[in-house]
């Protein structure tokens, strides 16, 4: 069954695709979902909202999906890699008429939080097709790893937007094989010919930037938790409730922020108990945390 607020991204999805972004007011979004404006506000607190939440949930589905390929033991690396790109390039066949929309109104509204969040899907994306070419090609291209990695990014997008703007209808799976194969001769060009034009400390300068970007998840976290505890002591709640939640918080506290790699299915676990928990006037903050857990669960996928 779909939660309400799933509902609620995808029918905006379709109202923005079909009128777009700028056209499409908060009122016709709830019209659509037949709830009233102030339910709809109950679960987004503005149209730039519904926006991020539209791109956090095609980001999660992508990621699933990718996640699910790679770990099918019964593929190569190369034909897992084949396999990505061909989905991937399915989903943008899928969703073409909202992606033509933010590339025609640039429709993606400017604030630090979205900003952010863009920076992320770039720097997981290249994470991602460094990591794939390792596992295809070797370590031996790490020297070139960041210069294929943007040189293979630029060339998908410039195919996308064949699909995308010029309604080109290609079979996407002859060109994720074709994709492939421009690959294999890319790299094989680049180590005979021994060059590159971005080097480690780009990689090394790409990465601390995207490292910077966790560090914030990691502060908003730290935030909620102090805030949780803030109200915790002035609202009435039973004390072994209260208990149940101080204890889940100190859990939480070490596993998330003070190990190098935390295991995200404990943080998952330890999220949804407090959800369950039995008192009211917290859900926004297990909500913010479900959300800040999914940045971090795929741009952790797109490293892997």
């Amino acid at each position: 069954m779909v939660d309400r607020k799933t509902m609620i991204i995808k029918k905006a999805i379709k109202l923005f695709a079909a009128k777009g972004y700028h056209s499409t007011s908060i009122q016709e979004i709830a019209n659509a979902c037949g709830i009233a404006k102030g339910t709809l506000y109950n679960y987004f607190s503005s149209k730039e909202e519904v926006m991020l939440s539209i791109l956090k949930y095609y980001s999660e589905t992508i990621r699933n999906e990718i996640e699910k390929i790679a770990k099918d033991d019964s593929l190569s690396p190369k034909e897992a890699f084949l396999k990505q790109i061909h989905y991937q390039l399915d989903e943008c066949v899928k969703h073409r008429d909202f992606i033509e929309m933010q590339i025609r109104e640039y429709a993606i509204p400017v604030n630090e939080e979205i900003n952010d969040f863009v920076f992320e899907i770039r720097a997981s994306r290249l994470n991602w097709l460094i990591n794939r070419l390792y596992d295809v090609y070797g370590k031996e291209i790490e020297k070139y790893s960041l210069d294929l990695a943007t040189m293979i990014s630029g060339m998908i997008r410039e195919y996308l937007e064949y699909i995308i703007l010029d309604k080109k209808e290609f079979n996407t799976e002859k060109l994720s094989l074709f994709l492939i194969h421009r690959i294999d001769d890319l790299v094989l060009s680049v180590k005979n010919s021994d060059e590159n034009f971005l080097n480690a400390s780009d990689l090394e300068e790409f990465l601390k930037i995207s490292d910077e970007k966790h560090a914030k998840l990691n502060y908003k976290v730290n935030d909620i938790i102090q805030k949780v505890r803030k109200d915790l002591s002035i609202q009435r709640i039973t004390p072994e409730i209260q208990n149940k939640v101080i204890e889940t918080l100190e859990v939480l506290e070490e596993e998330w922020l003070h190990k190098e790699e935390p295991k995200l299915v404990v943080v998952e676990g330890l999220v949804l108990f407090l959800k369950t928990l039995p008192i009211s006037g917290f859900e926004h903050y297990w909500e913010q945390l479900d959300e800040i857990l999914q940045e971090k669960k795929s741009n952790i996928a797109f490293k892997l």
